[in-house]
Order: structure tokens, then sequence, then C-alpha cells
């Protein structure tokens, strides 16, 4: 099994089985050699099949409930979870004296990211608005460690780039700096 084990996020085969999707799966062996697949989430992902799905005991598993339901049940001092706030932009600093080593220039869990110009910027809190709020008044939000964006295939870049981080070109378009 290519799954880690005991985490908060559990990744599952699914519980349930269609008729309809067995046979089709069996034609598209049979007359156009297209093999089924265990699951979609490895280097090879042609073929047919069930998709793996994020569940524990058979329920939807979110990330709200896998990660910021127990840190909100444990009452975090550290924590304040917004409902309807809607980020506007990412608030960066300037590092001083403090470039990224060698070794984690190449990781993904390097915090820090280079602007046009060359220079190291680190996220150090969000600007954003209470969707309820018909004035649309901007707020902030800052942190002590850093800024986690989790904002989906089409929200994170979208947040990254309103924030002056991507093309250039298409960034001075739109009046971003």
């Amino acid at each position: 099994d290519e799954y880690s084990r005991g985490g908060s996020w559990h990744v599952g085969s699914q519980r349930l089985h269609w008729g309809i999707l067995d046979v089709w799966m069996e034609a598209a062996k049979e007359v156009c050699n297209i093999l089924p697949l265990q699951h979609f989430n490895n280097s090879n992902e042609q073929g047919t099949g069930y998709f793996q799905v994020n569940q524990n005991d058979g329920m939807r598993l979110s990330s709200y409930r896998a990660f910021l339901k127990p840190a909100e049940d444990e009452k975090r001092e550290n924590l304040k979870i917004e409902i309807g706030a809607t980020v506007k932009r990412l608030i960066f600093d300037k590092q001083r004296n403090n470039p990224p080593d060698e070794d984690s220039k190449s990781t993904s869990r390097n915090r820090s990211s280079s602007s046009s110009n060359g220079r190291e910027f680190q996220a150090s809190g969000v600007e954003w608005f209470d969707s309820s709020d018909v004035t649309q008044q901007a707020k902030t939000a800052r942190a002590k460690k850093g800024v986690i964006l989790c904002s989906g295939a089409i929200g994170s870049p979208h947040l990254l780039q309103v924030s002056g981080i991507g093309d250039a070109d298409l960034l001075r378009k739109n009046g971003i700096e």
C-alpha cells in the first residue's frame, strides 16, 4: 500500500461500487486494452477504476474536520477561525539578512519567495474582509511564524498574483506592484 498510516488525513478506497462502471471498465480492458488502476495518485494515471476518497469511517473528511476542528477543540490560543472571511491578498515583509539556505531553496517548505528583481520576501499575514460586512472594510491578520496558503488550484495562484507574485508583465498590465 502506498499510503501512510496513522495521520489526520485519511485516503482510501470507496465503499460503493456500481455495476455499470464495473461493466464499462471490463469493456475498456477487453476492447481498448485500457487496464484498471488501483489508484490514480501515482505516476501512471492512465486507466480505469474507482478513485480514492478522503473518508473517515465512511464519512467525507474535509480539511476542516481533519485539521482545524481538532485544533479548535483544543482551544488553542494561537488559532482564530473567521467564518465568511475572504482573503484579498497576502502581506509580505522583506527578509532582513535571512536568505534561505541552499538546501531549502528547492523544497516546498521554503516559505520565502523571490520577486522579479531578486529580492527575498516572506509572507507575514493576510489582508481580508468579512463577506457579511457590507462596507467590505479590509482587515489584517498577522502571523508570528508563517502563513500557510491553501486556497485550492484556482484560489492559491490567484492570491499569489494579486499579492504581486507571478508573471511580471501580467502583474504590471493589471496594475499590481
